[in-house]
C-alpha cells in the first residue's frame, strides 16, 4: 500500500513531463487530477483499514547503506501519524489540482505547472513514509527543490526570481541544522529508524538538548519559525494555487511533522522544551501582529500561516505533541480554503491583490464570501468550527499553573490579533467600498465551478473535520477541569478583537485613529515584519559577506592558499629548470664528469 501511495504522484508527474507537450492543457489536467484523485481515495481507503485494523505497516525495500556501523534501509511505513497526514496531503493536493485546471488555464506551461505540483505530492507523501531520517530528509530536500520551481513558475519575473532564491537560502540553514542533528543521533543512538529514536533512553543532558536545539531549527526552517520566517511571505510570488498546497496545507508543516517524528527526544530534555515553547509562542504573536498591518491579500493569510505553526510549535512545547498534530491536520483545510478563497478574489478582479481596491463583492462572489468567512471563523477559532477543537485547547492548556505565563501572555495575545485580521479581510473584501477609489464594475463571478467546487469542500472540512478526528487522534484529555472564565477567555479576546476592527473600518473616529502620525509609525512598523528583513540583510548578510570576502577570499583564498601554492609551485619550477638547463651545456667533458659521479653514486648505494 505504501508504494501504491507513492506510484499516483510519480506517474503524473513523469506523464505531464514526458508526454505534456503532446496532451497539451487538457490532457496534462485530466491525468494528473484523475491520478491525484485516485490517490485521494487511496489514503482515505487506508485510513479506514487502519481505524478497522490498527496495526502498523513497514514496508522494507532493500538496503541503502549497508555497512556495518551504519545500516539505512529504504523503508516505508503506515502508522496513525503518516496515515492521517497522507489523507490531508492528498486531499489538498487533488483539490489543488483540480483548481489549477481553471486558474492556471491559458498559461502555455500548464502541463510543467501540474508536474510540478505532481512532483511535490511525490516527495511530500515520501517525507510522511519515510521511516528513518535519511529517508525523511530526501524528501524533506524534495520539497524544497519543488517549492523553488513552484516559486519561480513565472520564472521571467524578477521578484519571483528573488524570493524562489531567498526561499533556498534560509531554508538551507535549516537544513544544516538537521544534517547536524542526524549526525549527533547516530553517534549517540546507532541508527536512524523511528523505532530506534522512539525506544532510546536519552539521559537529561547537553547532547540530548544540542539534538533537540538543532532539530528544532531546522523544523524552524522549513516551518517558518520566528528568524527563519523571511521566506514564506515572499514566496507568495508564487501561483495561488501553490500557496495553498505548499505555502498553508503541507510543505510548511513538515517542520512540525519532524517534531513529532521525535517526540520522544524533546520529551527527555525539559530544556529543548522549553526552548521550543518560547519559540513557537513568540512566533505565534508576531506573525498575527505582522498580518494585521499587511495589505496585500496573499500575505496576510502567508504571516496567519506563520502564526499557526506557531501554534503547533508550541504546543509541543507544552508537552501536548498529539494536540499540535490535530491542529496541523485542522489548520491545513481552513487555510487552503483561505488561500483558494483568496485565489479566486484575484482572479475575479483581474490579478489584483491590494486589500484596499476591493471591496463590494459580497453581491458578485457570494460562494467565495462564504469560504472565506468559514476558513476565517475557523481560523479564530469559533466554538464547533474545525479550528476549535485544536486551537483552543492549545489556549487552555497554556493557562494552566505548571506553565510559564507568559505563554499563555503571547498564544492569547496572538489569538485576539488573529481575529482583527481575519475580520479586516472579510469587511475590506466584500462589505467596505474601495478606499482607494477604485468602483466594482464587476456583476457576475467570472470564477467556474472547476475554483469554486473545491472551496466549496474545502468549506465543508473547516466546519466538520474538527469534530470527526478528535476522537481518532485521541487526544488524552488528563488535565484537571478549568475555571468557565478560562475556557471562555479565547472566545471573549477574540470577539473583543472583532468588535475593535469593525469599528475602525466603520467610524469616523476610527478612520481618523488610522491616519494618526502615531498609529501610522506602529502600523508601518508591524507592515515591515518588525524591521527583520533589515535586520538579517544589513547585521547579519552583510557582516558575513565582509567576513568571507575580505577575509576568507582575500587573506586565505587569494593569500595564503595562492603564495604558498601556486605561485609557489611556479616560481620553485621556474627556478629549478634553469638550474637543470645549465647542465646541458653542450660540453662533452662535462656530461663525462656527470656520467662519472651518476655511475660512482649507484654503485655506492647499491653496495
Amino acid at each position: 500500500m505504501s508504494l501504491i501511495l507513492l506510484w499516483f504522484p510519480l506517474i503524473s508527474f513523469m506523464s505531464c513531463v514526458g508526454l505534456g507537450r503532446y496532451l497539451g492543457q487538457e490532457g496534462s489536467s485530466l491525468i494528473s487530477c484523475l491520478l491525484l484523485f485516485l490517490g485521494f481515495l487511496f489514503s482515505w481507503f487506508v485510513a479506514y483499514k487502519y481505524l478497522l485494523v490498527g496495526l502498523d505497516c513497514v514496508t522494507s525495500l532493500w538496503s541503502w547503506v549497508p555497512l556495518s556501523s551504519l545500516l539505512i534501509k529504504v523503508t516505508l511505513t503506515l502508522d496513525k501519524l503518516s496515515i492521517l497526514m497522507l489523507t490531508v496531503v492528498f486531499t489538498v493536493s487533488f483539490l489543488v489540482h483540480w483548481y489549477s485546471t481553471s486558474y492556471m488555464w491559458g498559461d502555455p506551461h500548464l502541463p510543467r505547472f501540474m508536474s510540478y505540483l505532481s512532483l511535490f505530492t511525490f516527495f511530500m507523501v515520501l517525507l510522511v513514509q519515510a521511516n528513518n531520517l535519511p529517508l525523511l530528509f530526501i524528501g524533506w530536500e524534495g520539497v524544497g527543490l519543488c517549492s523553488y520551481l513552484l516559486v519561480n513558475f513565472w520564472y521571467t519575473r524578477m521578484l519571483a526570481n528573488t524570493s524562489a532564491i531567498k526561499a533556498m537560502l534560509v531554508n538551507r540553514v535549516g537544513d544544516l541544522a538537521l544534517i547536524l542533528a542526524m549526525g549527533l543521533i547516530w553517534a549517540q543512538l546507532g541508527g536512524f529508524e523511528w523505532t530506534t529514536i522512539n525506544q532510546a533512553v536519552m539521559k537529561p543532558g547537553l547532547i540530548t538538548t544540542l539534538i533537540c536545539v538543532l532539530l528544532l531549527v531546522g523544523a524552524a526552517g522549513k516551518s517558518a519559525q520566528l528568524g527563519l520566517h523571511t521566506w514564506l511571505p515572499d514566496a507568495m510570488e508564487g501561483p495561488t494555487p501553490v500557496s495553498a498546497l505548499i505555502h498553508a496545507a503541507t510543505m510548511v508543516t513538515a517542520g512540525v511533522f519532524l517534531i513529532l517524528r521525535c517526540a520522544p527526544l524533546f520529551e527527555s530534555t525539559p530544556t529543548g522544551l522549553v526552548v521550543t515553547l518560547l519559540l513557537g509562542s513568540i512566533t505565534a504573536l508576531f506573525a498575527a501582529s505582522t498580518g494585521l498591518a499587511q495589505t496585500d491579500i496573499k500575505k496576510v493569510i502567508a504571516y496567519s500561516t506563520t502564526s499557526q505553526l506557531g501554534y503547533m510549535v508550541a504546543s509541543c512545547g507544552l508537552y501536548q505533541f498529539t494536540l499540535g498534530f490535530n491542529h496541523l491536520i485542522n489548520h491545513a483545510y481552513f487555510k487552503a480554503l483561505l488561500f483558494l478563497s483568496a485565489g479566486a478574489i484575484i482572479h475575479t478582479n483581474m490579478n489584483e491583490q491590494d486589500l484596499r481596491r476591493f471591496g463590494g463583492l459580497w453581491a458578485t462572489s457570494p460562494i467565495t464570501l462564504v469560504g472565506i468567512t468559514i476558513g476565517s471563523i475557523s481560523l479564530m477559532g469559533f466554538p464547533f468550527m474545525t479550528g476549535f477543537y485544536s486551537k483552543d485547547l492549545i489556549l487552555e492548556i497554556s493557562s494552566m499553573g505548571n506553565y510559564p505565563y507568559w505563554a499563555n501572555f503571547l498564544l492569547l495575545g496572538g489569538a485576539g490579533l488573529t481575529a482583527a485580521y481575519s475580520v479586516k479581510i472579510i469587511i475590506l473584501t466584500f462589505i467596505n467600498k474601495p478606499l482607494m477609489g477604485r468602483k466594482n464594475n464587476l456583476d457576475h463571478d467570472s470564477n467556474g465551478w472547476s475554483i469554486l467546487s473545491p472551496l466549496i469542500m474545502l468549506s465543508i472540512g473547516s466546519i466538520s473535520v474538527g469534530f470527526i478526528i478528535f476522537p481518532w487522534v485521541n487526544f488524552p484529555l488528563t488535565h484537571p477541569l478549568l475555571d468557565s472564565y478560562i475556557k471562555v477567555l479565547p472566545l471573549g479576546i477574540s470577539i473583543l478583537s472583532v468588535s475593535i476592527i469593525s469599528w475602525v473600518y466603520s467610524s469616523k473616529v476610527g478612520t481618523k485613529m488610522v491616519k494618526n502620525p502615531n498609529f501610522q509609525e506602529i502600523n508601518s512598523f508591524l507592515f515591515y515584519a518588525w524591521q527583520f528583513n533589515l535586520i538579517i540583510n544589513h547585521l547579519v548578510a552583510k557582516t558575513l559577506w565582509s567576513l568571507s570576502h575580505h577575509h576568507l577570499y582575500k587573506l586565505v583564498d587569494r593569500g595564503w592558499i595562492e603564495e604558498l601554492f601556486p605561485k609557489l609551485a611556479t616560481k620553485g619550477g621556474t627556478t629549478l629548470s634553469k638550474k637543470l638547463s645549465l647542465v646541458q651545456s653542450g660540453e662533452i667533458l662535462n656530461y663525462i664528469a656527470i656520467l662519472i659521479v651518476f655511475f660512482t653514486l649507484v654503485a655506492t648505494l647499491t653496495y
